[in-house]
């Protein structure tokens, strides 16, 4: 693998780790390496539990606070993220949601073999997140949806205005804008999302969505409202807990 290779895996996965940071919430640590085990980005979500609030919506603070969501509102629920970054030239193919759907089930046997001496108590949900830097081929999606582990695919567009120069790279992603496609186990009214959240891809005005350098971003919806995300404070200070912990539910 040239240096090149690697140095534009490892700037993808450190933009990948802002992007779901910035926009969704999420706290992350970045474990990409020669032995990730298949895992590049590993953290924390905390999202609102609608299934214990089912009455009111979480209050949403000014937007120019860091809190969007008021903790007092609303229960919040901790949620595994586990992750995968590929920044390739070519669209990425089903095998690649196959190999991270193994990976999520041998985090949730392990976690299930650490918690058999104690009480017992119901398992830490997991969300599988695949973030190319190429489309993906329509038998991927189809296999991300038809998957029984809840399933983000998110397409972040090459930034045009990037000093990352390389040939032969899949005209098709050239312009294309963002794109944030979840599964029925995440979003439907069965899966984590119960129904109640969306993931969608925004532009950022006024910039219009066709200048270059103009992707936008994911973000989070409850209920019809922006969710701009919570986290336990001090953690994002203690980063080292969100890797230490991986296999803590």
């Amino acid at each position: 693998m040239s240096e090149s290779t690697v140095f534009r895996g490892t700037s993808f996965e450190n933009r990948c780790l802002h992007l779901l940071e910035a926009h969704l919430g999420m706290v992350l640590r970045r474990v990409g390496g020669k032995e990730d085990g298949g895992v590049d980005l590993n953290g924390w979500w905390w999202l609102p539990d609608g299934a214990q609030d089912t009455d009111s919506t979480p209050e949403f603070g000014n937007s120019n606070t860091d809190d969007d969501v008021q903790s007092s509102a609303s229960p919040f629920k901790r949620i595994r993220i586990i992750a995968q970054c590929k920044a390739e030239k070519k669209k990425i193919g089903p095998k690649y949601v196959r190999e991270l759907e193994g990976v999520v089930w041998r985090y949730m046997a392990l976690a299930k073999d650490d918690d058999s001496g104690n009480v017992p108590k119901e398992p830490t949900p997991v969300v599988a997140v695949f973030l190319s830097e190429s489309p993906f081929t329509k038998s991927t999606i189809l296999r991300a949806m038809s998957s029984q582990v809840p399933f983000l695919l998110v397409y972040v567009p090459p930034l045009a205005d990037s000093a990352l120069k390389f040939e032969e790279t899949d005209s098709s992603s050239a312009s294309s804008p963002g794109s944030c496609i979840y599964n029925p186990a995440l979003g439907a009214s069965g899966g984590l999302f119960k129904g109640e959240m969306e993931i969608r891809w925004c532009w950022s005005l006024p910039t219009p969505a066709h200048l270059p350098g103009s992707h936008g971003a994911p973000a989070l919806f409850f209920r019809g409202k922006r969710l701009r995300g919570w986290v336990p404070p001090g953690l994002h200070e203690r980063r080292e807990e969100v890797g230490n912990s991986f296999h803590d539910s």
